[in-house]
This record gives C-alpha cells, structure tokens and sequence, in this order.
C-alpha cells in the first residue's frame, strides 16, 4: 500500500473553481470533474470525517444524501458485508507517521472551530 510520503504529488491540487482556472477549464470541457478535483495524488478513495459531514448546513446535507443515493444506486459494489478501516498518517521528514485521528469518535468530536475555513456553503 502507498504511504502519504510516497508520491511525488503528496500537495492536493488547489482545485478551487476562480474563473480562468485550470480546474474550471477540465470542468467545462468533458466529464472528467471527480479526476479533476482529485488533482495529482494518488488517492484511490475520497474519506469524509463525519463529524464535519454533520456540521455541515441542514440544506447541504440533504444535497449531499441525495447525491451519495444516487451513486449506491449506480454501481453495484460491496456494501454491507465489507468494511475499510481509515488511518491518518502524516510524512514527517519522509516517513509516514500513524496518528490518532481527533475525528474519529463523530459522537464526542473536538471544537469543530478550529477545522473551518471561513469558506462558505454555496446553495447550489
């Protein structure tokens, strides 16, 4: 399995949609927006803290659901009977390093205050 350390892209592309952008260009041109978003890592799955899920706008829930129904009802994948387990790894000085992951426990989460960005929920 490939650490964090071992790609060359181990920066996540900034994939904002700025008018002009790189990104936006891939987005208008064909279908390939999820590989576009992606950037240059290698990442092969897209892991979401559910306790910043739930933080999310009541409105951007629902959009979300909608769209996460939508691609369960696509693709025909184990489901219920597999499971993956998520560590969060860091790359200090080239090595990957396992750490305790402050959002794992999504009952009991630390201040979300501290993961926002001040960027704010589109309605569309």
């Amino acid at each position: 399995m490939q650490g964090f350390c071992d790609s060359e892209a181990s920066a996540i592309a900034d994939c904002s949609l700025q008018a002009g952008s790189h990104v936006e260009k891939v987005f208008q041109n064909n279908e390939q927006h999820i590989h576009a978003w992606f950037g240059l890592t290698y990442a092969s799955y897209l892991v979401l803290p559910r306790s910043l899920l739930e933080a999310m706008p009541g409105t951007w829930q629902i959009r979300f659901i909608e769209a996460m129904k939508e691609f369960d009802d696509a693709f025909k994948y184990p489901k219920e009977d597999h499971s993956y387990k998520v560590q969060l790894q860091i790359c200090i000085d080239g090595e990957d390093v396992n750490m305790q992951d402050p959002l794992a426990d999504y009952k009991y989460p630390p201040d979300l205050k501290h993961y926002k960005t001040g960027g704010r929920v589109g309605s569309g």
